[in-house]
């Protein structure tokens, strides 16, 4: 089985294998990587840093980083469970807005006649009911920050009285009739692209064009396994703060079963599984039985996972190496940070000679 550490490939050829898997050299000097600014986030900082190191959410770290600094419109795609409501926060946070509110609406939860109420306030006796005026959560961010989540699932009415407020800044509760001015920086987050949306004839173009002024893509936590186990890490030092517990790591096989899961429901997901095996694992060590079923099993068969020796692992990393090298040597040993003497032997050992090559290929 593969490990953390050690084993004949070296600590220099496993930090290069996961920097392969999250699309990326580990020496890429030149992508753009988000400052100390982030450290006012705890939530998104661990004690080692931002909690993933893959390309696609450093970048989306940096583009945040760098939206902070205007009061542009934001929107976040992103899957559910990816932590748009938290990067939404960030944004906040790290704005000249963070002294004001930050405020969120879910805007699927909601029907459209009390959308309009929770979204522009109404005053007294504008419905059965309405026996007070209430401010609204346009109201409520004046000199913040508002999240539409879910914006996607505007009705067409709604998204038409949206634009109004996005277009003059001004809106009116329901059932008033001042007009009452709004200073507010705008963040929506969706599940579902908005140019699909438009060409589905379900979302206004002309609300599409105004919000789409940054648009910030959240990876899914499949696009960045590299990232699964920091974030595991972490979660796992919340919930023993939080529950008074003294587990410390996990096991080899859980870190096998926890970078091979697909994670459909993303990190929402991985912190559910930590917060389940923190509340089960009576020693210091989650093992695999402290997970749930449906992580620990082969999603094809329902049995448990068999995972690979060590010695099988190192094999098949070497013939992908071989593979993606095209059997040349050399090029094989500087990917994987190894000598071409321990390489040879490895090759020989296993019988790979003819892996790659393409001559071999072509007369086969």
């Amino acid at each position: 089985m593969a490990r953390d550490s050690g084993g004949d490939f070296g600590r220099s050829s496993q930090n290069a294998l996961v920097a392969r898997r999250n699309g990326r050299s580990h020496s890429d000097p030149g992508r753009p990587r988000p400052t100390g600014r982030l450290a006012l986030v705890p939530d998104l900082v661990g004690e080692e840093g931002p909690l993933g190191e893959s390309p696609a959410f450093l970048d989306c770290l940096s583009e945040l980083e760098i939206s902070s600094k205007t009061d542009s419109t934001v929107v976040l795609e992103g899957e559910t469970g990816t932590g748009k409501e938290l990067l939404a926060s960030t944004l906040h946070k790290l704005s000249s807005r963070r002294a004001g509110p930050f405020v969120a609406l879910h805007c699927g939860t909601f029907s459209d006649s009390l959308l309009q109420s929770e979204l522009f306030g109404h005053d007294r006796g504008a419905f059965t009911g309405a026996v007070g005026e209430k401010p609204g959560r346009i109201e409520m961010a004046h000199g913040g920050t508002l999240l539409l989540d879910d914006i996607s699932d505007l009705s067409p009415a709604m998204q038409l009285a949206l634009l109004r407020v996005l277009q003059e800044r001004t809106f009116q509760r329901v059932g008033g009739t001042a007009l009452r001015q709004v200073d507010l920086r705008v963040v929506c987050a969706t599940n579902r692209a908005l140019e699909g949306e438009v060409k589905r004839g379900v979302f206004r173009e002309d609300l599409f064009y105004r919000l789409n002024v940054i648009r910030i893509r959240i990876p899914p936590l499949r696009e960045r396994p590299g990232d699964i186990l920091p974030l595991a890490r972490a979660f796992l030092r919340r919930f023993c703060r939080a529950m008074g517990k003294d587990v410390r790591g996990f096991a080899p096989e859980v870190h096998e079963i926890l970078t091979l899961h697909a994670w459909p429901g993303n990190v929402r997901e991985l912190l559910n599984v930590v917060e389940r095996a923190t509340v089960f694992c009576p020693g210091t060590t989650i093992e695999p039985v402290h997970l749930p079923v449906e992580i620990r099993s082969d999603p094809e068969t329902g049995e448990p996972r068999r995972f690979p020796t060590w010695q099988e692992a190192q094999k098949g990393i070497l013939q992908q190496a071989l593979l993606r090298n095209q059997g040349n040597r050399h090029a094989t040993s500087r990917d994987l940070g190894i000598d071409r003497g321990t390489l040879y032997g490895k090759i020989k050992r296993w019988a790979l000679d003819d892996v790659g090559r393409v001559d071999v290929a072509r007369s086969s």
